[in-house]
């Protein structure tokens, strides 16, 4: 959930400033991580008023502004922009004026252009400006997140002609925000779910109708005695090749590390038949592993299975019970 607040601030000198902050709480395995952004939107504030006059010289004060701003009509066709939006598309003046989006980029996905065509329209409608907007925009530099301000472009009568938007690339933030995500859910060390996940994947399935659900269990047989005689990088690589071979579940099984030589899978729509089957596969590509490398990785091996109305809790330790 992302909290977003707009204050007047104080400096230390005295002087006020108008402020905008954006909260992001993230959940993670020991409860929340709050990520947050600061900013001064002072000058914002005042490009807001500026943009509203008709004058000679827009073009230029457009193009002395660092964020990239360009203005649309009713029929979402581009009026002027300034030098940093041309740049961000990688595209001169010339061949952005009187195009629209879907005509700059025609091989754009179609739900995109319709949601940036809809918040234009919610605007141009209301007449009230809409703030914060993420939206995925092409650029020179692939896709990118941007955080954008629309407010409506009024004539001299005060009847809306178009919309302005202001656009703040905020794809470092976003790229940040995956990363913790990432984090939250998976093991650093094999890529692999971690044990909280797991945990919220048994509740989740145990409620579904995706019985029945096969469970294996998979044992890394020598890390403790790896870590006591060679160290804990020797240990760390052990976790590093069996989740390669981890590689054999489908892409629909839950895979995680539960502890620190167990590995754990959930695998949905899974009768005997089909967890035993995912052990072969398991054991063929250990087999296939091997060969690759000087030092043998051993692993065990156990399957059981749950019916409706099973507690996976219970059917994980009967597949840990028949390891071998």
């Amino acid at each position: 959930m992302v909290q977003q607040y707009e204050f007047t601030g104080m400096k230390k000198d005295g002087s006020k400033i108008e402020c905008e902050t954006f909260v992001l709480f993230i959940p993670y395995k020991w409860g929340f991580a709050i990520h947050g952004m600061l900013r001064d939107i002072t000058v914002r504030k005042r490009i807001d008023e500026e943009l509203q006059r008709h004058r000679d010289d827009l073009q230029i004060v457009l193009n002395s502004i660092p964020t990239s701003i360009f203005y649309i009509d009713l029929d979402h066709r581009f009026i002027t922009a300034n030098n940093a939006f041309c740049k961000s598309l990688g595209l001169p003046m010339e061949q952005i004026i009187g195009k629209t989006l879907a005509e700059l980029f025609p091989n754009l996905p179609a739900e995109q252009l319709s949601y940036f065509y809809e918040v234009s329209n919610q605007v141009m409608k209301s007449g009230v400006s809409k703030r914060g907007i993420i939206e995925i925009f092409p650029s020179v530099r692939g896709k990118r997140w941007v955080q954008n301000d629309r407010i409506p472009y009024l004539d001299e009568k005060g009847n809306i002609r178009g919309v302005i938007c202001l656009a703040i690339d905020i794809s470092d933030l976003r790229e940040t925000e995956e990363k913790l995500w990432y984090l939250s859910f998976h093991d650093v060390l094999t890529g692999l779910y971690n044990h909280a996940y797991f945990e919220e994947e048994i509740k989740r399935l145990e409620k579904s109708r995706q019985f029945p659900i096969s469970v294996v269990m998979i044992c890394i047989d020598e890390l403790k005695s790896t870590n006591d005689r060679h160290g804990i990088a020797a240990g760390n690589e052990l976790l590093r090749r069996t989740a390669k071979v981890m590689k054999a579940f489908r892409t629909e099984d839950v895979v995680a590390r539960i502890s620190g030589d167990s590995i754990a899978a959930l695998l949905p729509l899974a009768d005997k038949s089909t967890g035993e089957t995912a052990v072969k596969r398991l054991k063929q590509a250990l087999e296939s592993h091997n060969k690759n490398h000087d030092e043998i990785l051993k692993l065990s091996f156990g399957v059981a299975t749950g019916e409706k109305g099973s507690g996976l809790a219970d059917v994980l330790k009967q597949a840990e019970t028949v390891m071998s």
